[in-house]
């Protein structure tokens, strides 16, 4: 279990095949560390929260993932732990994200977005999956039906509904940036996030730090901020008037949601 949980933070586990701690299997890298961790978890009466936030607060969680040509050379899988291993986020994490950023997000807890009956009406309408678009709610609540995923996750590589696998397969393809580009979801999001930019009482350089801040998590530097404005200055349509600035702030807001720095998690 504290394999999976190290798994879902860093990518790979401490053993990296986790479904299989057999003489087949893959011999941890960090032995010791994975018995100091199961002991801490054990001792913590299995609570998965304390593992999370103990992982989360170590210095290889906080690493960066920045390296070195001498870091390449001597640990280029970085079994060493001597960077933090960039990774993309999963599709729920993308997409929660995404609603955050305009405060849309539903964080309620519980209950089922599901109706209908049970299997005697397995292929009823009411029993297939709901599509991402047509809620706010976190996706972990979105009904999923294996023979009837939505696009979304299937683009952005949703585990396998139908089989039991160790990890997801990660994929890196057009289709997925071109979602990025065109999709009325992340569009709607850009959108209102633009909207609440000009609608705050401030300089246009303190709404690309906004921006920046809360798309990115940090502040734009000084080039990126020149580089925005004169995007704004320059953007096809002509902001003389409120739709055209809005436009023009929307632009910007989808191309910072659609960077890797957003997606990935660094």
């Amino acid at each position: 279990m504290v394999n999976r949980i190290w798994q879902g933070h860093f990518g790979e586990g401490l053993v990296r095949t986790p479904n299989n701690f057999g003489i087949v299997g893959e011999r941890p890298s960090h032995p010791e560390l994975l018995d100091w961790l199961a002991g801490e978890f054990i001792a913590n009466n299995w609570s998965i929260k304390k593992m999370h936030r103990l992982l989360m607060l170590s210095s290889a969680y906080q690493m960066s993932s920045e390296f070195t040509l001498e870091k390449r050379q001597k640990d280029p899988d970085n079994r060493l732990l001597s960077r933090f291993s960039m990774r993309r986020m999963t599709v729920e994490e993308i997409r929660d994200s995404l609603l955050h950023l305009d405060e849309t997000l539903d964080l309620t807890m519980g209950g089922s977005l599901q109706s209908g009956a049970g299997t005697d009406n397995e292929f009823s309408d009411a029993r297939k999956s709901l599509h991402p678009d047509s809620t706010k709610r976190r996706t972990v609540y979105l009904p999923i039906r294996r023979s009837n995923l939505s696009t979304l996750l299937t683009l952005f590589d949703f585990g396998d509904a139908t089989t039991s696998t160790e990890t997801r397969s990660q994929t890196n393809v057009a289709p997925q940036s071109l979602f990025m580009m065109n999709s009325a979801f992340v569009a709607e999001r850009s959108r209102s996030l633009a909207e609440r930019l000009l609608q705050s009482e401030m300089a246009d350089t303190a709404r690309v730090n906004r921006a920046w801040f809360t798309v990115l998590g940090r502040p734009a530097e000084r080039d990126e901020i020149d580089a925005s404005l004169d995007y704004i200055r320059r953007f096809p349509v002509a902001a003389t008037n409120k739709e055209a600035r809005l436009l023009a702030w929307l632009s910007l807001c989808r191309a910072l949601i659609a960077s890797n720095d957003f997606i990935y998690v660094h």
